[in-house]
């Protein structure tokens, strides 16, 4: 909670309201649950409140849940709510059965319930044994309550006779009457998946400021680069530009979602303590905050690829801007996929912001621009990327994907020739688009299904491997 802060008590009871609240609208996220422990859930709570609370824990146990619950101070309401009272003493059980039993069991020791007093209060006063008169009293009473053996044996004598007593008044019509039991398949990992799911959208709802964070980074930035490259016109003087402003793009897009490096950091507390509790497993939560961030990310990548592809003038082609589309996004979900792999594998947010950096640096570096097209544009002959490292290149989805959009835009295109390049009535340069792709090494035929196949090769990969890091992680941390 942003501006006001919670105690610790209420954080405590927010977590068990979490459960609960998941227990009855989302037909049980808990595997199996069969047992709820609450220390206290009223502390703190005024009568009103107190009394809500009890009712949903009776609600619970009326659909076969067992509720132990310890409580402070009840009022009478709550007290006649709860199936079984057990009252203790040092360790010991002094009490186990109904609570109007508990008040004749009291009175057959001796012990009156005075008139308008809390019976509540009563039964723990007596049992205080720093007051010398009600000290007085449990010493009159010690053989009566040590005839009753230990704590142990009460339990059990009583829990015994007293289910005994309710299955012989059970009937076969009330028996008959008994809802039946819900379907396993509430328990299942799909419906748990689309718990997290749901919950993974919430979370960005209570907090839009990093969506419209995002928002204006896509629009923003991609106004600012088609300002500068604004209307390229078709000639061979625009040739390096959309080169330039290309590559450029892909690795803009490669940065828009940065933020998810920090997702698994940020969570990390709370994945483990929901998943050791059993509560889900770690793959489920992982594919859901995998999926819960893929809408808002392709709304992006759509904005701004749309903008620049616009600003800078490329040519009014359905296809080719399909292809453009299409690869941006692709690259932006390869550009995800490892941040969330950092962001697993080293788990601080120091560390996941440097090595994010310097994977996306390395991929920059051999993504097919700075080693080919300046090399080309500059007439220095030199062999692009040193061969020993030549193997990045096809590991890179930068790389497929920047080969991809240079295909669909300068494959079997034709420039007019700029009146700089015209000498004696001639062009002097090269007018086909085709001829640069083949100088920067880029194949003359160039395979989109195998760069789509490749780029998801990538992506599904690398999320294994932060899969598995995560998982490790929380092994460890366990």
């Amino acid at each position: 909670m942003k501006g006001k802060g919670i105690s610790g008590g209420e954080l405590r009871r927010l977590m068990i309201g979490c459960q609960v609240n998941s227990i009855c609208k989302f037909n049980e996220i808990i595997s199996g649950v069969d047992v709820l422990l609450l220390d206290e859930p009223t502390s703190g709570l005024d009568a009103v409140n107190s009394l809500k609370v009890m009712k949903i824990l009776e609600n619970l146990a009326k659909e076969g849940k067992a509720i132990i619950v310890t409580l402070h101070q009840p009022r009478i309401q709550i007290l006649n709510l709860i199936n079984n009272l057990m009252i203790m003493s040092k360790g010991r059980t002094v009490f186990f059965g109904k609570f109007k039993d508990a008040i004749d069991f009291y009175s057959e020791n001796g012990l009156q319930v005075p008139l308008y007093e809390n019976a509540a209060d009563f039964f723990l006063d007596v049992l205080d044994t720093t007051n010398s008169d009600d000290h007085d009293i449990i010493v009159a009473n010690k053989d009566d309550i040590e005839l009753r053996g230990t704590a142990e044996s009460i339990v059990q004598k009583r829990l015994v006779t007293s289910f005994q007593k309710r299955i012989k008044n059970v009937k076969t019509e009330q028996i008959e009457k008994l809802p039946a039991l819900p379907p396993l398949l509430s328990n299942s990992s799909f419906s748990k998946f689309l718990i997290l799911l749901e919950r993974a959208f919430i979370f960005k709802l209570k907090d839009p400021s990093a969506v419209w964070t995002q928002l204006c980074f896509c629009t923003l930035i991609p106004l600012l680069i088609g300002s500068v490259f604004y209307q390229l016109d078709d000639t061979t003087a625009s040739i390096r530009d959309i080169f330039s402003v290309l590559s450029f793009s892909v690795v803009l897009i490669s940065y828009l979602p940065f933020d998810v490096v920090l997702l698994f950091p940020i969570e990390m507390a709370t994945l483990k303590r929901e998943s050791l509790s059993g509560m889900y497993s770690i793959a489920t939560f992982y594919m859901a905050r995998n999926i819960a961030e893929i809408p808002v990310h392709c709304i992006c990548s759509c904005i701004a690829s749309t903008i620049i592809y616009f600003m800078i003038g490329l040519p009014l082609d359905e296809y080719k801007f399909g292809v453009f589309q299409l690869f941006m996004m692709l690259m932006l979900l390869s550009s995800v996929s490892l941040y969330i792999a950092v962001g697993a594998l080293c788990g601080k947010v120091q560390t996941c912001n440097i090595v994010a950096n310097i994977a996306q640096v390395i991929f920059t570096l051999f993504n097919g621009f700075f080693g080919n097209v300046i090399c080309v544009f500059e007439q220095v002959k030199l062999s692009g990327v040193p061969v020993y490292l030549r193997w990045i290149e096809y590991i890179n989805p930068m790389a497929f994907s920047y080969k991809a959009i240079l295909y669909s835009q300068f494959g079997g295109h034709l420039f007019k020739c700029a009146e700089r390049d015209v000498v004696g009535g001639h062009c002097v340069v090269k007018v086909e688009g085709s001829e640069y792709l083949t100088e920067f090494g880029v194949e003359k035929e160039v395979s989109y299904s195998g760069m789509v196949v490749n780029m998801i090769v990538f992506i599904c990969v690398v999320r294994l491997i932060g899969f598995i890091c995560l998982a490790v992680r929380i092994k460890r941390q366990s």
